[in-house]
């Protein structure tokens, strides 16, 4: 079988190889996008970094900038190319310098030893060049540099440079105290570019009341990062949340953000329910609310274009029951982003009342709101649920199949639908094969009958899928552990995931409840150095 998946994968990886020797620049450049989208452990087998590194002499410059790029995603392969790729950086073309300085930071701490060839250029002329030299640096971690990076920043009134620094701080993760000064800077994208930039950074908290500020801007690229920020620091949050329910009362895009930042608080922000289910009366939306910081727009989430959005996703976090009867309505509203968002906290709140609702939900014509129904009857498992969203095993939309399956996990003892969850495991969607894969888990003895069916995805398809497959393995009893020997291979698979979660699993096998005295004498599983923790079960992550 092994062979077989393998004779499919050599096919398509000669046709690019192949492809590089054409005589035009266009079919070069496409091989090399076509390379750089396979995993660096898929690439590695086929020592592909060696045939994209020879591009970097192609005559055409495109195709180098390219080559960079692609290089660039061949993890340590790549790296093992950095002198090539920092001798780029004295190219004459732009699009080489840039894609070298992109390849260099990509690469990250591995190729740290070149820094002084970042160094070089951070001084260039050119703004986009001198900035991508410093987060460059940045991405490489070279913390050693944090306050050479800092003496750019105050010798440059370069936006571009000045935001490149800013991201090269946040990924050392120092001087958060520059990076904070930069909130208060004149320009409105680089006050955006520092919000974003404290995300993770030590003491970043210090900053919460010039962020809480932020959410009044009228960019809403500045409200978007200030509040996704915000968010990540929760914890530190209640000491803003007068200031925060003040912002509640402003306008739509304002609003939005102080109850998306307030849905962080959880039942903390419980005594600001009377203000958020105020905002559930509007219809209001920011109609201007795009990014546009990276040159493309795109929308926001409704949570920070729609206040109503956003107070509803509070009220479900705030555990504000007490609030359901309003909640329950919204689930006619004519919008559906707020039907689903209405769907998921009457979820969060286990609202019995709203079962029949939800139930009818069912039938809504947004797949995105059904499956937001599904996960909420999830949380409140029954006969009748459970029955009504069986139904959708067979849906022709995916999302709405997965969804049906997550949510049948979630309510625990399904051995009544095994096999509409088992048709799934050969479905074309790998979301919903990995969704199936969860729920037969919870199928009790009738899901360990289909334990071969399971054994087989762990050794083809999707990385996903097979490694959903390995840790449902080790959840299918003794019928689960008697394909054991059958799973010794994976542990030289190509993908790392699949490697980790065979070794997971086997490891459970031998020690576990189900234990296999078999396994003892594997050779491959003997070789396994004893996992930092003892292993009690396989997670469902993934």
């Amino acid at each position: 079988m092994a062979a077989e998946i393998l004779s499919r994968q050599i096919s398509p990886v000669e046709s690019f190889i192949s492809s590089l020797r054409s005589p035009r620049p266009t079919v070069r450049i496409w091989a090399l996008t076509q390379i750089g989208k396979l995993s660096p452990s898929r690439a590695a087998e086929f020592q592909l970094d060696v045939q994209v590194a020879d591009m970097l002499r192609d005559p055409d410059s495109s195709v180098q900038a390219q080559a960079l790029l692609t290089l660039s995603k061949q993890g340590d392969r790549g790296a093992r190319h950095s002198n090539e790729i920092a001798r780029k950086l004295s190219h004459p073309a732009r699009a080489v310098k840039l894609a070298a300085l992109q390849a260099l930071g990509d690469l990250g701490p591995s190729v740290a030893s070149n820094a002084l060839d970042v160094v070089a250029v951070m001084n260039h002329e050119d703004p986009a060049v001198a900035g991508g030299a410093c987060s460059a640096l940045g991405k490489m971690k070279v913390t050693s540099l944090a306050d050479k990076l800092t003496s750019k920043l105050e010798s440059s009134r370069e936006v571009e440079v000045i935001i490149a620094v800013c991201n090269g701080l946040s990924h050392m993760d120092r001087r958060v105290d520059v990076v904070g000064r930069l909130l208060s800077h004149e320009q409105s994208s680089v006050k955006a570019a520092a919000a974003m930039a404290l995300l993770g950074m030590t003491k970043a908290e210090e900053f919460l009341p010039d962020l809480t500020q932020l959410l009044s801007e009228a960019d809403p690229c500045l409200r978007h990062n200030a509040a996704s920020t915000m968010r990540s620091l929760g914890s530190f949050l209640p000491p803003q949340k007068a200031a925060l329910g003040a912002l509640l009362k402003g306008a739509p895009g304002v609003a939005a953000a102080a109850a998306y930042v307030l849905a962080s608080l959880g039942p903390a922000a419980a005594d600001q329910a009377p203000a958020l289910e105020a905002l559930l009366n509007t219809t209001a939306e920011d109609s201007s609310a795009s990014l546009t910081a990276t040159g493309a727009a795109r929308s926001l989430p409704a949570g920070l274009r729609k206040p109503a959005v956003a107070a509803i996703e509070a009220l479900g976090l705030s555990g504000a029951a007490d609030r359901a009867p309003r909640l329950l309505e919204l689930l006619k509203s004519p919008d559906a982003e707020v039907r689903l968002a209405a769907a998921e906290a009457l979820g969060r709140l286990r609202a019995q009342s709203a079962v029949p609702a939800l139930l009818l939900g069912l039938k809504d014509p947004s797949p995105a709101v059904i499956r937001a129904c599904c996960s909420a009857l999830g949380r409140m498992p029954s006969a009748e649920t459970a029955a009504s969203v069986a139904e959708l095993l067979k849906d022709p939309h995916p999302a709405v199949r997965a969804g049906a399956a997550e949510a049948l996990a979630e309510m625990g003892d399904t051995q009544a639908f095994v096999a509409s969850i088992a048709n799934l495991l050969d479905d074309k969607a790998p979301p919903v094969q990995v969704a199936a894969l969860h729920a037969l888990a919870t199928c009790g003895e009738q899901g360990q009958l289909h334990a071969a069916d399971v054994c087989r995805l762990a050794a083809q398809g999707d990385d996903r899928t097979r490694v959903a497959a390995l840790q449902t393995l080790s959840r299918l009893g003794e019928r689960g552990a008697a394909f054991a020997l059958k799973l010794e291979p994976l542990l030289d698979d190509s993908v790392p995931e699949v490697c980790s979660a065979a070794r997971k699993t086997l490891e459970y096998f031998k020690t576990g409840k189900d234990a296999v005295p078999s396994l003892l004498s594997l050779p491959k599983v003997d070789e396994l150095p004893a996992l930092d923790a003892p292993v009690t079960g396989v997670d469902q992550s993934g």
